[in-house]
């Protein structure tokens, strides 16, 4: 640290505090992801749902949901707006 001018501390400062944010926000993604597939979850043992998948995008997570039904269900296709507003 003796050896270096004001510029370098402050670019490894600057450097340090940005890498703590990514970790924080690392942090606040996985804990938001975890509490949303507990409630999506719960939500599909309620509903006439085969199966639900989740697709993890770089900026987003996505559900697909397989209904136990053959054609459209629209009390299902209401439930899923609902839960999306979620």
């Amino acid at each position: 640290m003796i050896d270096l001018d004001n510029s370098e501390i402050e670019r490894t400062a600057l450097e340090i505090s940005y890498a703590s944010k990514l970790l924080n926000n690392r942090d606040l993604w996985l804990a938001d992801f975890k509490a949303t597939i507990t409630h999506v979850r719960e939500w599909c043992l309620q509903m006439p749902v085969r199966m639900a998948l989740v697709d993890i995008r770089s900026n987003r997570v996505l559900f697909y949901f397989v209904p136990q039904s053959d054609r459209y269900d629209l009390a299902l296709g209401n439930q899923m707006t609902s839960l999306e507003v979620e």
